[in-house]
C-alpha cells in the first residue's frame, strides 16, 4: 500500500453473487523442474487462498469480474503474479531461486537510532496508532530489517519472510509480504523521541485470515465500523450511486458540491466495471472526518465490487489516507459477511 498518508487496495472477489470458476495451474522450481509444495496462492488483500499440494498442484475459485492479482508466493523465491485468468488454460508457474534471500547476512550496526525507536515508528505508520491498531501485534517482529539513514532522515523498512499480524479486534491474520516501506521525517531529535513524518510510502501484497469464523456481534461492530469511512466504502457507494444514503458529502472550498459535477462515471456494459473521471480534486466527508481526493490519470477503473486502479494514481489523503493496516478489512468484506 503507495500514499501521501495514503492506503489504497486492490482486488476482490465474492462468490455468493457471482458463479464460480477455477483457475488451476502447477508451480514448479524453475531450475530444477521439480514441483514446490505448500506454496501461497491467494488473491490479493483477500480471505480467498490456498496452497500447492505435493504435486505442486493447485485449484482457486475466482469469477470475471476478479481485479486483484493473483500471488504466487513461498519463502526462498521471487514472488510471481498472474493478472488475467482463464478457467480453460492450466498454469505452469516457475519460481526462481531468490539467492539474495537465502544466502543473506544481516550485518546490525549503530545507525544512530535504537532498534526499539525504530520499530516503534514503523509499527505507528505501518499499523496506525487507532484502538484497533494497538490490539495488533506482530508475531515475527524478528524478521523485519529495520535502517535509519541520518543525512537522509529517512527509516526504512524490509523483511526476509511475509510479515504476520494478528488483529484481536478485527479477528484476521494478516501475512503481509512487504515491497516498499519508507518513513521521511522533516524533523528528528532521537534523544526526545521527537519525529515529525512528512511522508509515508509502503507497498506489498497481503492474505488475510478469518479468525472469527462464528462471527461474534462485538467483531462484526468492529469491522463494519473499519469499513465504515474506508475508501473501499466510498468507492462502493459512488459507484452504486448512493454516496448521500451511506452518509457522504463532496466538499469544495468549504461548500457542499454536486456529485456530477466532479465525477464522470460510465458502466462498461460486458464487465460491469466502471470507468470514473475525476475533474477535479475534491474533499469527502462522512460523519465528521474530511478526506480527500485526487487523480493523477485521465481516468480510473473502479470494478462493481469497489476494486479501483491504478491504486498509485488515485490518491486518498485525510482520513481515508491515514488509515492503516490495523484498521483495514480484506476486499471480500462485506458482501461475503452479508
Amino acid at each position: 500500500m503507495i500514499n501521501k498518508l495514503l492506503l489504497s487496495f486492490i482486488g476482490l472477489f465474492i462468490t455468493s453473487l457471482l458463479f464460480s470458476q477455477t483457475v488451476n495451474g502447477v508451480v514448479l522450481d524453475a531450475k530444477s523442474n521439480q514441483p514446490i509444495e505448500s506454496v501461497s496462492i491467494y488473491f490479493d488483500n483477500t480471505t480467498i487462498g490456498t496452497t500447492t499440494d505435493a504435486d505442486g498442484e493447485f485449484s482457486i475459485d475466482y469469477n470475471e469480474s476478479i481485479k486483484s492479482l493473483l500471488i504466487i508466493s513461498h519463502i526462498g523465491y521471487f514472488k510471481s503474479v498472474i493478472r488475467d485468468y482463464s478457467p480453460s488454460k492450466k498454469y505452469k508457474v516457475l519460481l526462481e531461486e531468490d539467492i539474495n534471500i537465502l544466502d543473506e547476512v544481516i550485518v546490525t550496526h549503530d545507525d544512530g537510532m535504537p532498534r526499539k525507536l525504530k520499530l516503534s515508528e514503523f509499527k505507528k505508520q505501518f499499523l496506525g496508532s487507532s484502538n484497533n491498531a494497538s490490539s495488533c501485534k506482530i508475531i515475527n517482529e524478528e524478521d523485519i530489517i529495520l535502517r535509519y539513514f541520518t543525512e537522509e532522515k529517512q527509516l526504512t523498512a524490509s523483511s526476509r519472510k511475509p510479515i504476520r499480524i494478528r488483529n484481536k479486534n478485527l479477528q484476521y491474520i494478516i501475512s503481509y509480504d512487504l515491497r516498499d516501506f519508507k518513513i521521511d521525517y522533516s524533523y528528528v531529535n532521537i534523544e526526545k523521541k521527537q519525529l515529525h513524518p512528512k511522508m509515508v510510502l509502503y507497498t506489498g501484497t497481503s492474505r488475510y485470515e478469518d479468525l472469527e469464523k462464528s462471527h461474534k456481534n462485538s467483531v462484526k461492530k468492529n469491522r463494519k465500523k473499519s469499513y465504515r469511512g474506508s475508501s473501499l466504502h466510498f468507492l462502493r457507494a459512488l459507484t452504486a450511486n448512493n454516496l448521500k444514503q451511506e452518509g457522504y458529502s463532496l466538499l469544495k472550498d468549504g461548500k457542499t458540491v454536486n456529485v456530477e459535477d466532479y465525477f464522470f462515471i460510465t458502466q462498461n456494459k460486458r464487465s460491469k466495471a466502471f470507468n470514473i473521471t475525476l475533474k477535479d480534486d475534491v474533499g469527502i466527508w462522512r460523519d465528521g472526518k474530511v478526506s480527500a481526493l485526487e487523480c493523477k490519470v485521465d481516468k480510473f477503473l473502479v470494478d462493481q465490487f469497489g476494486n479501483h486502479s491504478p491504486i498509485d494514481k488515485v490518491i486518498f489523503s485525510g482520513y481515508m489516507g491515514s488509515q492503516r493496516l490495523g484498521d483495514s478489512v480484506p476486499l471480500n468484506y462485506k458482501l461475503i459477511e452479508d
